[in-house]
């Protein structure tokens, strides 16, 4: 059922286009399937300050942050030693300059009222990190408490595993008096919503919105496979403990067998943050960052895609690219915890090779299988039904249902 066309929502964040990357992406879906049933308003970052009205139901208010930390974001062509001094310099940054979006915060609060003051909000979405959306929706929700209010978590907030000292500390206290007021809490997967449920069973409503891939599967070409070359793909980046030392290794073990085939591996957006063995250095192949569907389209001529994640105490982990991946239907290579949810979803729909993180020998055996169904010409991948259902607008469908339940309440 939907909404009378006057429901209005406003969506607070700092991630929307013309940036790029995974959040972005899930909020211009909020913003775009949302705006089917609402009247919604972004407030957002932007490089000026200005508002651009998308269509009738769709209004984006850009305020300019003047972040000094955008100036240290890595790009893919920076040689290691500048990745390093990079991430150095704004390890740095973050300890000296502890509030870098204070201005932006105080002026988006004040655009946020002033558009609330001319005509109120139903409800608002506000999504972490950073945290600063979340609190402006705390100062906004405590002054107009009849407004219905959902955080985006995402990702988990005190409890994330990269956090530490003081500033776990502060998360865990905005955590604590976001659950005071708000209405609902949503995120990403499962366990990381069972968490939020488990630390504050007083907040009504909770529920997973996955994010997904946003794209019209059906317009890809068939692809004819180049007699004795296997590609693989990987998109994104490597950071942390990420990176694909072990994958090359199990590669160069597993190939063996296989010496009729030639395999390319080809890294589109990756940091030269990692060493790769010298039988490998003529088939590894880095590309610049693509624009979201140029990826999708180089997705698609891979042969397989490969999907690397170190185990993590936490669970809940639908890592970078995996259901862009799924969409384009070609075999995920999953380095990953083999207990969380990505590899249920990849085993679920039969969608490639799962192998533990931490197993080198199951890595091997898993890229021994995945030569030998090629040799045979099987290929794994999920059903037209299992992946229509992963489109970002079914996952954006739950959030609207759950809006209009708390707003008709």
């Amino acid at each position: 059922m939907k909404l009378q066309a006057n429901k209005r929502l406003a969506l607070i964040t700092t991630w929307f286009p013309p940036k790029a990357g995974v959040a972005v992406n899930r909020m211009r879906a909020f913003g775009n399937y949302l705006s089917e049933d609402f009247q919604v308003h972004v407030f957002c970052d932007g490089l000026e300050t200005k508002t651009e009205v998308i269509s009738q139901n769709l209004i984006v208010h850009y305020v300019q942050s003047k972040n000094f930390l955008d100036k240290l974001k890595s790009n893919p062509s920076d040689s290691k030693i500048v990745h390093n001094i990079k991430t150095a310099l704004k390890i740095l940054a973050t300890k000296i300059w502890t509030q870098p979006l204070k201005k932006w915060k105080k002026d988006l609060s004040r655009k946020l009222n002033e558009i609330h003051s001319n005509s109120s909000f139903d409800a608002i979405v506000s999504s972490y990190a950073p945290k600063e959306p979340h609190e402006i929706a705390l100062k906004f929700k405590k002054e107009n408490p009849g407004v219905k209010w959902i955080a985006d978590m995402r990702d988990e907030m005190y409890l994330n595993q990269n956090i530490h000292g003081k500033i776990k500390l502060e998360l865990k206290k905005l955590e604590e008096e976001i659950a005071e007021v708000v209405d609902g809490i949503i995120s990403v997967s499962a366990p990381i919503v069972e968490a939020f449920q488990q630390n504050y069973p007083s907040v009504q409503f909770f529920d997973e919105i996955r994010n997904g891939f946003d794209f019209e599967r059906y317009s890809f070409g068939k692809q004819s496979p180049e007699s004795g070359k296997i590609k693989i793909g990987y998109f994104g980046t490597f950071y942390g403990g990420r990176k694909p030392e072990q994958f090359f290794q199990a590669l160069l073990k597993s190939k063996d067998e296989f010496p009729e085939y030639t395999v390319e591996i080809h890294l589109v957006g990756t940091h030269k943050n990692f060493e790769i063995p010298t039988k490998l250095q003529k088939t590894v192949i880095m590309h610049p960052p693509l624009p979201y569907m140029e990826a999708i389209q180089f997705m698609h001529t891979m042969d397989a895609n490969l999907l690397v994640e170190p185990i993590s105490v936490r669970k809940g982990i639908f890592t970078g690219k995996i259901f862009d991946y799924l969409a384009v239907q070609k075999p995920i290579l999953a380095i990953v915890d083999s207990t969380d949810v990505a590899a249920d979803l990849i085993k679920e729909m039969d969608a490639g090779y799962v192998a533990s993180f931490d197993d080198p020998s199951e890595q091997i055996d898993q890229l021994r299988l995945f030569f030998q169904d090629y040799a045979n010409n099987i290929v794994r991948a999920g059903t037209d039904n299992q992946i229509n259902a992963l489109h970002r607008k079914e996952s954006v469908k739950k959030l609207s249902l759950l809006i209009q339940k708390m707003v008709e309440k």
